[in-house]
């Protein structure tokens, strides 16, 4: 009875442990640091005239004066694709969900290689909402505007 009971013991770590090799195998190790991590395909200029080109700040933020840095994480995997991004410290549903929209429809990026080989890399991006001065006053006037009509 013992010697059967050791066997089963025996066996379920094996195959525990075959199931799990696999997992780590079949899946792509993702790195945070590497020898040389991803970047835009035209450098932090390109990054910069990307986010410049296809930011449509929502109207409903520009309304409320609602600006600030959302912080956004992706892995940009073996080929260059962006893949998994979300929302580390967001400022408001409004602009994490532009910030999301603009990661998704980014174009490839230079792989991270780690030995001379491309790998996936985790990448933290801060994505910074700034209205310009013109804008943030028209805004504050028009809260003040709206103020007084609610009190009469």
């Amino acid at each position: 009875m013992k010697i059967f009971l050791s066997l089963i013991i025996v066996i379920t770590f094996s195959v525990t442990g075959f199931s799990q090799e696999s997992k780590v195998t079949a899946e792509e190790e993702v790195f945070t640091i590497v020898e040389s991590m991803p970047d835009f395909v035209s450098g932090r200029d390109g990054l910069s005239k990307y986010f410049k080109d296809n930011l449509n700040y929502p109207e409903e933020a520009k309304k409320n004066s609602i600006q600030g840095t959302v912080y956004v994480n992706f892995v940009v995997n073996k080929e260059g694709e962006i893949i998994g991004a979300k929302i580390l410290r967001g400022v408001h549903d409004l602009l994490d969900e532009e910030a999301l929209r603009l990661m998704n429809a980014m174009p490839k990026w230079k792989p991270g290689t780690q030995r001379g080989k491309r790998v996936a890399v985790s990448y933290n991006l801060p994505i910074k909402f700034r209205l310009d001065q013109e804008q943030s006053e028209n805004s504050e006037k028009s809260k003040k505007k709206n103020k007084k009509k609610k009190k009469k």
